[in-house]
């Protein structure tokens, strides 16, 4: 059965990751960041009561910004990072992730356009298939 994500939860996402990686750590250059995207979202066809639910709770969080700036892919050279998050054991996991979701990735990639290969690569890198959370919540980010 295919879960689909909430546009407010997509827009949580796309808002945080857009103001991560392009605004310097100050408040206002975030909220000129939520406002141009919140624009490019309504534009993009969302309701606005649903941008509305989705843009209320956001705001600027300095330590995960900070955090963000720090990671791996960042501190390490392309090799070394590559060392160390693909291994056999996690190429291995995505094969038996790809088994077990097959239906719902082939529906996401018929629906989105993502390749599912790239789509179970993700999910390992980004929570080792959802052994690893975070504990920043994403929406507040």
């Amino acid at each position: 059965m295919i879960r689909t994500i909430p546009w407010s939860i997509s827009a949580w996402a796309v808002v945080t990751a857009a103001c991560i990686f392009t605004a310097p750590v100050a408040a206002a250059p975030f909220e000129a960041c939520v406002k141009g995207i919140r624009a490019d979202v309504l534009k993009a066809g969302v309701r606005a009561d649903i941008v509305n639910a989705a843009f209320s709770d956001i705001a600027f969080d300095e330590k995960a910004v900070r955090f963000s700036r720090t990671q791996p892919e960042y501190r390490l050279a392309i090799w070394d990072y590559m060392a160390f998050l693909v291994d056999d054991a996690r190429i291995a996991d995505g094969k038996k992730m790809m088994q077990a979701h097959e239906k719902t990735l082939r529906d996401i990639e018929k629906a989105y356009g993502v390749d599912r290969s790239i789509l179970t690569a993700l999910w390992g890198i980004e929570s080792d298939y959802g052994r690893t959370k975070g504990d920043f919540f994403l929406p507040h980010a």
